[in-house]
This record gives structure tokens, C-alpha cells and sequence, in this order.
């Protein structure tokens, strides 16, 4: 969260300004108000002014914040920072010749000093200079002028062709090709950024006759791919130019740049093991999660995308991506098919027994464990609830933080990870900025305990009739007596301006993970095995399964751990925001504060039905 510091104060019998650090309760600089701020400082100041500031100090400082250059500078900066985060695109390419035109109205029209002020000044040679500067790069003429396609006529067909040399090295040519049906090998795409995309030599649908020098109709696609493979250098295609009508409509529903959407991966990719990817090395490797920048979505089955990577939030000093190479991805389409018919073989080798989601048959759960969980699923109908739905990918937008907004902060991972030890941190940390759910439950208050502070007590009637109503995120039965997190419980936490930390049942992300809410999920991950038996031996860490603490974690509890927390990735890491390795306490609390800090202030992906 944001401070404050270094704000002067004079103790009393100083001449000299002491400096301290305080933190102040304010929004993130980025969309909070300054003015708010500023004058949040000076009533500060001014309130504990009665004993160490001065009244001539203190009429000074109103004086200073009420200053118009000053308010003018906080306003300047508050516009900056309300478009640091957005790309801005020119609004024509002709400036210089805008410039030209006013200069001509300007003298034409007024003979005043200030118009001619300003034709002096639109006229001097650096403001001309950018002026072409802006007009160079909006209609992108930075890039260097190739000179004219060779062409010549080929004696066999009578064709005029275009001949293209390309120097290639350990880099794919970025283009794929196919056979038609009458045998000739075309041009199937070209890789957005690759070799033969640099060139503007390459189109689509050109039909290709040689390659240095060897005829290639009616070969198979892999003996061209082969012949190109094994060759470095210079590499020369004969090609007969594709249809004019083609040309003209061939790019007409692609992507432009500037407005390219976003989509978050819900599943792994490698395109080395895809068998039907139709070029491989020109493929793109991704992880669930992962954010893919769209920069070609004409092929109804293989889009060209570029890997910005599991990015949950947004930060523009961290480079613009992980991998700068466009490659081939499936689509959507092609995704959910491939989905769908893996579902339908997995039904049909499989037949799970579905067992109803009803309160008699939480009432009838038992468990072989002596400590049950409170909160009642089983794995199978894990499986049953979050594969409904294909993954494939999720358009994703960027969710600016604005002023008095507040993102329940989820706390993810398998039991015994420490989650709870986490939250419990960020609680006692700032308990005025974070607060968490209190659970109802149906049993009654035991001597020590009170009601709004431990549990909501309430009956197990009405707790019964809010689960018929589905008011609760989570809830289930211990040893016969029910227990719930109702969601309106919240969205009182969010009413009262304090961030909900929760670590709910995974089941719960579905109801948490929606427009109102807008989590921001953060997965605990356990380290690997080593690492996790020291780290836990260290600190002493305790087991829980017993139902109580006296006893460290056996072999079998952390295989078990890695064995949840694997399950887990597979079931919701399509959710995950952020992946935080839980291998030192210590460290794993700094880099939980220090996202929260950058959630606090800069924009994340999240669903584009989100922000809408």
C-alpha cells in the first residue's frame, strides 16, 4: 500500500526539520485524487501541529498547498498517471501537413501577434522535424524500402514469376505451405514478424515451382519442409504471384495492430507433440494461464499469437513480452472440438457415478480420516462441476485500479501449504486495511466463544434454507452440525472499504470468481520435495492431521501435499493470478505483500466481461 514519506515536523525546542516515515491511508497514485491526498498531508500536519508545529508553519503550509502552480503541477501529474497504463495511437499521419494548413489560415485570417506567434512557432525547423517524426512512425515508415519483386517468365509455363532470395539462418522462414488437390504446393500462411513476412516478397497462396533450383510440384510437403531445414544461407523460391482478388481480400479480417485482443490459455501446449499442427516449428509453446497477444485470427483452425506469459498483473516496465516470436496456436474452435471428442472417449471408457449435491447426503458423508474437513466434496464431482466446460482460452482485458476499489485477495493451494499462516500475517500486518469472513454454523456457542466474533451462531433451519436459496460460497456438515461462509458477509468486508483475504474450499472459486467480486487469486504452491521437508523441518512447521499440533509432517503428508497440490493445478490453474512458491515463510510473506502492493496500483488481466 502506499506511504507517505519523509513529512517534515519540528519538535518543539528545534530549529532544524527532523525527518520521520508515516504511513498514510490513501489510494494508489496512479487513480486516486491528489488533491485528496495533499490536503490529507496538511490536516495531518496541521491536527498534530498543537505541540510540535508552529502556527506561522502551519499557515505557511496552507499557503503552499494552496498555491495555484502547485495545484496546476498535481493535476498535470494525476492526467499522466490516469494514462500510464494506455497505448496511445495517432490520431492521422499528416501532422506536417495539418501544421501547413493552420500556418496558412493563421496568417491569412489574423494579423494579431498571437496568431502570428504561432505560425512562427509551428513554422520553426524542429517542430516541422517532429512533426515528420510523428507522421513517419503512424503510418510506420521506419521500416526500410525493399526494393522491387524480380520478376521473370518462366519457359515451361509462360508465366511471369517472382523470384525471392531470403539469407536464412538458425531462424524458421515463418511461413507454411500445402498441397493442392491438382498437386501444386502453395503458400498455405505467413508468420506475422518471421523471415518471409520481413520481406514483403511472400504472400499467401503464392504457388511455389522452385526451391534453389529444385522443381517442387507434386512433392510431399515433408521432403520441401526437409529440403528447407537443410539449408542455411540463401535461399531462393521461384513463385507465381497469387490472384489480385485474393490479394485484396486476404487480409481484410485480421487483426490490426494497435487494438490486438488478449486471451488467457486454460490449458498446456507444445506444438512438438500435436500431431495435427501443420508446422511445428513455427509453432508457439504456452502454460495454462498464460496471456497470448492475437495477431492473426483469419484460419478458422490456427491463429498467430505471441506468448506475453502468466502475467496476472500487467506491469509495462517489465517489457512487453516473455517471447517476442508470433507462432501458430489452435483456435478456439479447433480447441473446444479436440476437448469435446476427449471428453466423449473418456466418458465412454469411464462411467462415474453421480451422486446428488443434497443436505441428506452431506448428512450421510463420512470420512475414514479423524479429522473431517468441514467443508464436504469429493473429488469426482470436483471433476463433474469444473469440466463442464471445454478449456480453451478466455478473453481477458486490463482492469485499471481506480480510487475505493477493493479486490477480495483469494489465498489458493492444498492443505497444509500455509495459507492460513499467510492470512494470518496480512491480518495483524493491517487489520484497518484487511479482514476476512466470519463462518456461520448451526451448533451452539461454546462457554468461551461469541457470537459475531468466532462463528455467527444461527439455527440450523434457517442455515438450511439459505443453502436452498444458494447464499452460501462454501458450507458443509462436521460431526452434525452444519458449517457455511455466506457471501454476503463479503461483500460486507468489500462495503466496509477493507480487503477480504479468504482461503476458501477450491469448489468456492467458482462463486467467488465472478463480475461482482473480481478476486485476484493467488495460488500457494509447496516447493519440491527437498525443499519442502528442510523448509517444514526448519521452521518446525506442525501437522494437522491428528487433530491436533504436536507432531512435525511425515514423508507420506508431504508426498501427499505435492500430490494435492498437483491436482489442484490441474483443476483451477486456469484461475490462478499469480503463482507464489511457499519454500521460506519469510519470503514468501514479502513477495505476498509486495503484489498486493502492485494489485493496489496497477492494472491486471481479468475476463473482459469484467470491465464492461
Amino acid at each position: 500500500m502506499p506511504t507517505v514519506s519523509k513529512i517534515p515536523r519540528r519538535s518543539s525546542g528545534e530549529a532544524k526539520t527532523n525527518w520521520t516515515s508515516e504511513p498514510l491511508d490513501t489510494e494508489p497514485s496512479t487513480s486516486g485524487d491528489f488533491f485528496k491526498i495533499f490536503r490529507t498531508v496538511l490536516e495531518g500536519i496541521v491536527e498534530a501541529g498543537g505541540d510540535l508545529t508552529s502556527k506561522e508553519t502551519s499557515e505557511s503550509m496552507h499557503q503552499l498547498f494552496e498555491r495555484q502552480d502547485l495545484k496546476a503541477l498535481i493535476a498535470l501529474h494525476q492526467f499522466v498517471s490516469k494514462h500510464r497504463f494506455q497505448s496511445a495511437s495517432p490520431a492521422n499521419g499528416r501532422l506536417v501537413q495539418s501544421s501547413r494548413e493552420v500556418i496558412n489560415i493563421v496568417q491569412e485570417l489574423t494579423s494579431s501577434s498571437e496568431g502570428q506567434e504561432l505560425a512562427h512557432l509551428l513554422n520553426r525547423v524542429h517542430i516541422q522535424a517532429l512533426f515528420s517524426a510523428h507522421d513517419d512512425v503512424a503510418n510506420r515508415c521506419y521500416e526500410p524500402m525493399l526494393p522491387e519483386i524480380p520478376h521473370e517468365v518462366d519457359e515451361d509455363e509462360g508465366l511471369a514469376v517472382k523470384v525471392v532470395r531470403l539469407v536464412k539462418q538458425n531462424e524458421p522462414l515463418g511461413a507454411t505451405i500445402k498441397c493442392d488437390p491438382d498437386g501444386s504446393v502453395v503458400i498455405a500462411r505467413v508468420i506475422r514478424g518471421g523471415v518471409a513476412d520481413r520481406t514483403g516478397c511472400i504472400q499467401v497462396r503464392d504457388r511455389v515451382i522452385e526451391v534453389n533450383g529444385v522443381a517442387v510440384a507434386g512433392r510431399d510437403p515433408t521432403e520441401i519442409v526437409k529440403l528447407l531445414a537443410g539449408t542455411n544461407g540463401t535461399v531462393t523460391f521461384k513463385l507465381i504471384p497469387a490472384d489480385d482478388e485474393f490479394l485484396d481480400c486476404g487480409r481484410s479480417t485480421g487483426v490490426v495492430d494497435g487494438s490486438r485482443p488478449r486471451v488467457r490459455s486454460q490449458f498446456d501446449y507444445d506444438p512438438t507433440t500435436d500431431p495435427l499442427h501443420p508446422c511445428p516449428e513455427a509453432g508457439l509453446t504456452f502454460r495454462t494461464g498464460d496471456v497470448l497477444e492475437l495477431v492473426e485470427c483469419d484460419d478458422e483452425h490456427w491463429w498467430q499469437a505471441r506468448n506475453e506469459g502468466h502475467v496476472g498483473v500487467a506491469d509495462p516496465s517489465a517489457g512487453a513480452s516473455t517471447d517476442c516470436r508470433v507462432g501458430l496456436v489452435p483456435s478456439r474452435l479447433l480447441q473446444e472440438k479436440r476437448a469435446a471428442v476427449a471428453r466423449k472417449t473418456h466418458e465412454s471408457t469411464t462411467a462415474p457415478s453421480v451422486r446428488g449435491d443434497t443436505l441428506d447426503s452431506r448428512k450421510n458423508a463420512k470420512s475414514a480420516s479423524p479429522r473431517v474437513r468441514k467443508i464436504v466434496y469429493e473429488s469426482h464431482q470436483a471433476e463433474e462441476l469444473d469440466g463442464e466446460q471445454p478449456r480453451s482460452y478466455e478473453d481477458v482485458s486490463l482492469l485499471y485500479p481506480r480510487a475505493h476499489f477493493v479486490r477480495p485477495i483469494v489465498l489458493a493451494g492444498p492443505p497444509g501449504v500455509g495459507r492460513n499462516e499467510l492470512k494470518r500475517r496480512l491480518l495483524m500486518l493491517n487489520p484497518d486495511r484487511f479482514g476476512t469472513t466470519i463462518p456461520h454454523t448451526s451448533r451452539p456457542p461454546r462457554p468461551h466463544e461469541t457470537d459475531g466474533v468466532d462463528y455467527h451462531f444461527a439455527s440450523r433451519n434457517d442455515m438450511e434454507h439459505w443453502v436452498r436459496q444458494g447464499l452460501f460460497l462454501e458450507y458443509g456438515e462436521y460431526r452434525g452440525n452444519l458449517y457455511g461462509t455466506l457471501a454476503d458477509s463479503v461483500r460486507a468486508l468489500i462495503s466496509q472499504g477493507r480487503i477480504p483475504v479468504l482461503n476458501p474450499h477450491p469448489q468456492a472459486l467458482r462463486l467467488l470468481r465472478t463480475a461482482e467480486f473480481k478476486p485476484f487469486i493467488v495460488y500457494i504452491k509447496p516447493p519440491p520435495f527437498p525443499a519442502l521437508k528442510e523448509t517444514r523441518s526448519t521452521a518446525r512447521a506442525r501437522s494437522t492431521q491428528d487433530g491436533g499440533y504436536q507432531r512435525g509432517f511425515s514423508d507420506d503428508e508431504l508426498e501427499q501435499m505435492l500430490a494435492s497440490a498437483t491436482n489442484l493445478e490441474r483443476q483451477y490453474g486456469q484461475w490462478f493470478d499469480y503463482e507464489l512458491v511457499n519454500g521460506n515463510l519469510e519470503f514468501a510473506f514479502r513477495e505476498l505483500c509486495e503484489l498486493l502492493q502492485r494489485v493496489d496500483a496497477e492494472p491486471s488481466w481479468v475476463p473482459t466481461c469484467w470491465v464492461r
